[in-house]
């Protein structure tokens, strides 16, 4: 047994060769302890939802709005609702096209027409309609996800705004994004990263979770961050992460690949600082922090999701680029230094935890002299 000393806590125990039948029987504990942090999603998810009822009035915050455009955004706003009301939505081309009459008033960037939309009924059509992957037939989820496309790019433009990136959080519109993000997820990984919206999708939550709120909101955040680390989404991007076990050639061209490791990475590393953010830590790394235990257990049972595995695949695999005659690509030393914070943000909330899941794999001296080498070799 592997053990963090002083401590006793199970969740820093972790047995090492084990039998087939005691691997089993491991992986089968793990299953169950993740299943118990998913059931408690349900309580945090529906604690959101009550919170975010009196919020509601928050969409009359700000400017009042006096865009010159605003007869024609609330046409599109009623076409809108008419379109996606429906039990099911039966013409995805009218839909579509709506949505991109949408995007071509919102490239314009005029603040009065964010304002606008805030103060309509978009984002809760936006939002109904990424609810819809759950439910939808699956000769229809082609056509949907083309939809999901125009509707992400809607809400991205959209929270270009500081209040309505306010809105969003307070009125718990980021958790079917979220949701959104585990069902791509949970998807082959090729699929995956075919889908354009995918990189969005991180990076709308990275800007959420960047997003300052005033002290008396800032538990909305808090709720957010277990409610991610609860709902499912870790374990996905573990296992999407050890897919690149074989190795991983970002030099090579590999479609919308380099994008969203860029971006779920990136995702990450802002999620593990929120953390510290959001409990206000001193600088002591030694000292016992007050995180969720849920944070804790998933971070643990999912090898700190599966980022070791991610940089063994870019820095020691056999890939092109690993050979001296070509230094790293652009993309490689991006993640890698994004991984490098992301396990300092986890140092500063549990040192103890870091330590005995990198022991368990990999040294980390061993992972950065490799990118040390690979940098002076580039430099020469």
């Amino acid at each position: 047994m592997i053990k963090e000393e002083g401590k006793n806590n199970a969740k820093h125990t972790i047995p090492e060769n084990l039998s087939p039948i005691q691997l089993d029987a491991f992986s089968k504990l793990k299953t169950e302890r993740l299943n118990t942090v998913r059931r408690r999603c349900k309580k945090i998810k529906q604690r959101m939802l009550t919170k975010a009822l009196k919020h509601e009035s928050a969409c009359m915050m700000g400017k009042e709005a006096s865009s010159s455009n605003k007869q024609r955004l609330q046409k599109l706003c009623s076409d809108l609702d008419k379109q996606v009301s429906p039990p099911q939505i039966k013409d995805y081309e009218t839909l579509d096209a709506t949505l991109k009459e949408v995007i071509k008033i919102l490239d314009f960037k005029r603040e009065a027409d964010l304002h606008l939309m805030r103060q309509l009924k978009y984002i809760p059509i936006i939002i109904e309609i990424c609810k819809r992957v759950t439910v939808c037939h699956k000769n229809e989820v082609n056509n949907l996800l083309r939809t999901l496309d125009y509707a992400i790019q809607i809400i991205s433009k959209f929270t270009g705004l500081i209040d309505n990136r306010t809105y969003m959080v307070l009125t718990n519109r980021l958790v079917p994004l979220v949701d959104l993000l585990a069902w791509c997820l949970n998807r082959p990984t090729k699929f995956v990263y075919s889908l354009a919206f995918v990189p969005q999708l991180f990076n709308l939550l990275s800007l959420h979770l960047k997003h300052r709120l005033s002290i008396e909101n800032a538990h909305y955040r808090e709720d957010l961050i277990e409610y991610i680390f609860c709902c499912g989404l870790p374990p996905k991007l573990q296992q999407k992460f050890m897919s690149f076990n074989s190795g991983l050639d970002l030099s090579a061209s590999m479609g919308k690949v380099p994008l969203a490791l860029l971006k779920s990475v990136g995702f990450l590393e802002v999620l593990t600082n929120a953390i510290s953010a959001s409990y206000n830590f001193g600088q002591n790394v030694f000292e016992k922090k007050n995180v969720s235990e849920n944070i804790i257990l998933v971070l643990s049972e999912t090898e700190l999701m599966g980022m070791i595995f991610l940089l063994v695949s870019l820095l020691l695999s056999d890939g092109s680029y690993t050979k001296s005659s070509k230094p790293l690509p652009q993309t490689v030393l991006s993640l890698t230094m994004t991984s490098i914070k992301y396990f300092n943000n986890i140092a500063r909330f549990d040192l103890a935890l870091l330590q005995v899941i990198q022991a368990l794999y990999i040294p980390f001296e061993l992972l950065f002299y490799q990118l040390f080498q690979r940098k002076q070799w580039g430099a020469k």
